[in-house]
Parts: structure tokens; sequence; C-alpha cells
């Protein structure tokens, strides 16, 4: 298993105690890129995709983490390089 999977399985398995940098890392790490709204949320497309918004909140809430991980398994690169 690589290290993305890796990482989706250790979000998935505690999505309840999930920090924004994890997550934002898993994002980056998939190929997405970061955009900062005004605010306190940060938008994350990847050519192709549609873009996925996610509040910058410490720790992060259960909703988000479980509907990032589904973007990234949808849209994302898991391939290990």
């Amino acid at each position: 298993m690589g290290q993305k999977r890796r990482l989706i399985e250790k979000l998935r398995s505690n999505p309840n105690n999930v920090s924004y940098e994890e997550l934002e890392r898993l994002l980056l790490w998939c190929g997405f890129t970061c955009r900062k709204s005004g605010g306190s949320h940060r938008h994350f497309k990847r050519p192709g995709s549609t873009t996925y918004t996610v509040p910058e909140h410490k720790p992060v809430r259960k909703c988000y983490v479980l509907d990032a991980i589904e973007f990234v398994e949808r849209y994302g690169d898991l391939s290990d390089d």
C-alpha cells in the first residue's frame, strides 16, 4: 500500500481527530492546488475537477474529512512516485 493510501486510511479510521494541516497535505500531495479565500476557507482544485472548499479550523469537522477523502479518490492522483 502506498503512502497516500495509508494517509487516507488513517484519516478514514479516525475522522473526528484530523488537523487542517493533515487534510491540506493530502490534497496538495494528490495534485490539487490551494487558493485562499478572503476568510478562513481554502479552495482546492485540480484541472478537470470541481472545486472543493474546506474551512481552516482545528480539528476539521468529520463531514469535511469524509468528503475530502471521496474528492481525492474521485479526482486525485493516488499514484506514489
